[in-house]
């Protein structure tokens, strides 16, 4: 396995304008790391895998699901709960008369117009309060919920304050408290970025990338290939990693079962996360991409087995990529035809 990687992020590298990236797979109790290049805008700094931090865009959701789905499992709220009844700082539009629940935003199905604005600012000073953000730029509610798949950011966004307001504990405190220190992730945190989180040799340079989440919990997470090789094993553990549980095992099988489609021959929605066949092998997976960078978390729950890679660069999407495939043609290597499947993922922003 260690050769595979190896060889895929030499060549991902070598084949596109990109700086750096690392990887974690997790192969049942086997558990493998990496880095390659260096680290983004820090020519003279090689990625480690246990320390370099990468932003992963929209893989942030994973984590937020993660906590969600720890106040499902502690009882604290039901999925078809209407969210209305559990929000302090948001009121959402009253425009249809069934309510938006849990289960509706973990499926991206609440029926909410789709907008950029308000997900993001150009500079860590003007990055709001979640709970500023959430109830100044409420979206429309076009469509009664439960009716139609639509990504939205906001949804995460809501579910971060949602965990907020049930837990009285701050979105990034919570999550910080209840996954990551639990799984030994200590490199993670929503952003922005603490800058002594992880002490590095290097020039200061100012950063070219104008994107600071305005949404963390959709977008916001900085962490490591290590970290995320945690997470990972959580899911695919049944909750524990290392004897520390985060989840009850029947509440990670609950994260990983459909949860929406809108035809019952098409992949659909887990909670959080999206279904993807590839021949008789069912993924659950999220993708992410920010300015300069582009990630992809993906599990297999029933060979045990899950990755995670994310690179940064002007072709950070291209150098994932192949990565990704090199790896699925490892595990999973062919369509429901018998041929080798070519990539047609996109990365959710």
């Amino acid at each position: 396995m260690d050769a595979l990687i190896d060889d895929a992020a030499t060549r991902a590298l070598a084949d596109h304008d990109a700086g750096g990236l690392t990887v974690a797979v997790v192969d049942g109790d086997e558990v493998h790391t990496s880095g390659y290049g260096h680290a983004f805008q820090s020519e003279n700094v090689p990625v480690r895998a246990d320390e370099t931090l990468f932003r992963v865009g929209s893989v942030s959701k994973v984590a937020t699901w993660t906590a969600a789905m720890q106040i499902v499992d502690r009882g604290q709220i039901t999925p078809d709960a209407p969210v209305d009844d559990h929000l302090a700082t948001v009121d959402l539009p009253e425009t249809y008369d069934d309510p938006i629940t849990l289960e509706h935003l973990a499926t991206h199905t609440p029926g909410f117009e789709v907008r950029g604005r308000g997900d993001s600012a150009r500079k860590p000073e003007y990055v709001r309060p979640l709970a500023e953000s959430v109830s100044t730029d409420v979206p429309a509610r076009v469509r009664p919920p439960g009716e139609l798949h639509q990504y939205t950011n906001y949804a995460a966004a809501l579910t971060g304050q949602l965990i907020a307001d049930i837990s009285g504990q701050r979105f990034g405190s919570f999550v910080t408290d209840n996954v990551f220190a639990p799984l030994g992730m200590s490199n993670s945190t929503f952003q922005p970025a603490p800058p002594d989180l992880v002490p590095a040799e290097g020039t200061a340079v100012e950063d070219v990338v104008s994107f600071y989440s305005d949404v963390s919990p959709a977008s916001g997470l900085h962490t490591t290939g290590t970290d995320m090789a945690r997470l990972l094993q959580a899911h695919l553990h049944g909750g524990v990693v290392d004897g520390e549980r985060i989840l009850s095992e029947s509440a990670v099988a609950s994260m990983h079962q459909q949860w929406f489609t809108p035809h019952e021959r098409v992949d659909g929605i887990a909670f959080g996360l999206f279904e993807r066949s590839r021949g008789d092998t069912r993924l659950v997976r999220h993708g992410g991409s920010v300015p300069q960078f582009a990630t992809e978390f993906a599990l297999i729950p029933e060979e045990d087995v899950g990755l995670f890679v994310v690179a940064h660069g002007n072709e950070a999407s291209g150098a994932k990529q192949e990565v990704v495939d090199a790896l699925l043609y490892q595990f999973a290597p062919v369509d429901s035809s018998g041929a080798q499947r070519t990539s047609d993922w996109m990365p959710e922003r």
